[in-house]
């Protein structure tokens, strides 16, 4: 919304709405982060006697997950899931074809063995949708679940494995996925999820860059990788 993003607009395929700001719900509880005002260091004003305190905002939504939901410890916890999952390095065989590069990281087709590593970004990218509204009550409401729904990532750890090894492994003519490799230590720190829907369109369908590591010019180099891919392919 700060760049001109528009609430009114459509996809390409249905003529619907994005879910997130199709709910009425969602898109006041996100009009109202966004011009929230400063706290103050007034104190609040009291209720008066008698008077019924209003339900918060994510205790009216009904969402089929909510009742599970218990704060925003458990969207983190679902993320990283209390395991240590190792950074895999890509051995310089396996990076048969640069598609951009850079002093620091190079962009490459990457290996099946890159599943895991892949799969942690995924779960870090719904986390990025649910901080958009850290603070806000309608943070509470959604359970991850739910959140990984809205971003448009699996829930199921195995069915997200079999769909990201698959692709890798046996390669589509409609998508492509590419990461970001760390030249000095070899180990993947984002991805980009691209979709070919026709010679003349390409779909920028997820683009992630691991939390430590952004601002660092890894979108960029992983965008210019992926026009390269696509020209390629098409």
């Amino acid at each position: 919304l700060k760049h001109g993003a528009s609430l009114g607009v459509k996809d390409l395929y249905g003529g619907r709405q994005p879910p997130f700001f199709a709910n009425p719900i969602f898109r006041r509880a996100f009009v109202e982060k966004q011009a929230e005002a400063p706290e103050s260091t007034s104190s609040p004003k009291k209720r008066k006697r008698g008077q019924a305190e209003e339900e918060p905002l994510w205790k009216r939504f009904k969402g089929d997950l909510s009742l599970r939901c218990k704060g925003p410890s458990v969207m983190t916890q679902w993320a990283y899931q209390n395991e240590v999952v190792p950074d895999e390095t890509i051995p310089e065989e396996k990076c048969n074809e640069i598609l951009a590069e850079n002093d620091d990281f190079k962009v490459i087709v990457p290996p099946p063995e890159a599943t895991a590593r892949i799969r942690v970004l995924e779960r870090e990218f719904a986390l990025d949708h649910a901080d958009c509204l850290r603070g806000h009550p309608m943070h509470l409401a959604m359970a991850p679940d739910e959140w990984a729904d809205f971003s448009g990532v699996p829930v199921n750890e195995a069915d997200a494995h079999k769909l990201i090894y698959n692709l890798l492994k046996k390669g589509s003519d409609t998508q492509s996925l590419i990461c970001c490799v760390e030249k000095s230590s070899g180990c993947i720190r984002g991805y980009l999820h691209l979709g070919y829907f026709n010679d003349q369109t390409l779909d920028l369908a997820y683009l992630k860059v691991q939390r430590e590591f952004q601002r660092r010019g890894i979108a960029s180099l992983m965008l210019e990788g992926g026009v390269r891919l696509a020209r390629q392919h098409h």
